[in-house]
């Protein structure tokens, strides 16, 4: 072979390698974001089904006012600070869902609900007499930044929390034990947590009294371990249950909520009234709540993308999600 042969057939070959090269990069990168889009996909919809499920079993929204305002700061949320801006929904009486406008806003980008936990049966006498009370807990939907991530930077740089509360025993059905005896025992039972029917599996101790519909603090008594029960002390904030809560349900997969910075052209402020100020308004997450208390009618929409991406040779992932959920509010 000739030195001009060897030459040719070199060039040929690394030609060719390039090719093959270019071709396995391309199904490579492919095949990433098709795995990437299945997982986005996947995520929201557990998501949209998680919240539709939360909100089903509400029996009391909370929206922006006195009240709500209140609950939503007296939450413990210092182990999953939320992003700044975040709103309660305004209650919207035009039963009808529409974009907002300047002066007339009602959209928000965070849930607060009270949720029905379970029914705690317990024998009051010994002797059959059995009393039902009911255990509730608090839950909120919102945003928080994923850490080492600005929202004012980046697009894929927000994510969800579920925060939930420790559980809350009905106040009122507590109260109305009239005998001072039963009703230092079912407190008891309901501070150890214990389960009569299985006492190897007890149930989450009970160490606070809610009356739902009265005023944050005064709503609640903090039972003690004799069963007697006290006012909060001041400065109360209501605890997390750190077993319940999910400190963010995205970034460990590589996904995220979208900020302001991808655009009305992927769903951002679809409801709302995109804000740049502060901490920004929606993002990736609005909320409107409509209906009378019989019928609460809960919109919800949320953008996802893949955290890859931030560079131009990335493909960047793109999910938008929508879903009407119902329930009562009491």
């Amino acid at each position: 072979m000739t030195l001009v042969e060897l030459i040719i057939v070199m060039t040929l070959l690394v030609v060719l390698s390039g090719a093959i090269f270019g071709v396995l990069l391309r199904t490579e990168r492919a095949q990433v974001f098709a795995e990437t889009d299945t997982s986005l996909t996947g995520a929201g919809q557990d998501i949209l089904e998680a919240i539709r499920g939360d909100v089903g079993r509400a029996f009391r929204l909370f929206v922006a006012g006195t009240e709500g305002a209140a609950y939503l700061s007296g939450l413990d949320r210092s182990s999953a600070p939320p992003l700044g801006n975040s709103r309660l929904p305004v209650l919207d009486t035009s039963l009808l869902f529409e974009k907002d406008i300047a002066g007339g806003e009602t959209a928000g980008n965070l849930l607060l609900m009270a949720v029905h936990d379970r029914t705690d049966v317990f024998d009051l006498t010994g002797s059959g007499e059995l009393r039902r009370t009911n255990v509730y807990r608090l839950v909120v939907w919102y945003l928080r930044p994923i850490p080492g991530s600005d929202p004012g930077k980046r697009i894929g740089s927000l994510d969800f929390v579920r925060w939930v509360s420790v559980p809350l025993a009905d106040r009122n059905q507590v109260e109305e034990i009239s005998d001072p005896g039963q009703r230092t025992a079912l407190l008891v039972h309901l501070f150890n947590g214990d389960n009569p029917q299985d006492p190897a599996l007890p149930f989450p101790p009970v160490r606070h009294l809610w009356r739902p519909g009265d005023p944050f603090p005064s709503a609640f008594l903090v039972v003690d371990s004799g069963g007697t029960t006290n006012a909060v002390p001041p400065g109360f904030e209501l605890a997390m249950d750190p077993k319940r809560t999910r400190n963010g349900l995205l970034a460990h997969r590589g996904l995220a909520v979208a900020s302001n910075l991808a655009g009305e052209e992927h769903g951002i402020a679809r409801w709302s009234i995109r804000s740049d100020t502060g901490s920004g308004f929606p993002h990736g997450f609005e909320s409107k709540i409509l209906g009378p208390a019989s019928a609460r009618q809960v919109l919800l929409h949320f953008v996802l993308v893949s955290r890859r991406g931030e560079v131009p040779s990335e493909l960047r992932n793109w999910a938008d999600f929508q879903g009407l959920a119902e329930t009562r509010d009491l």
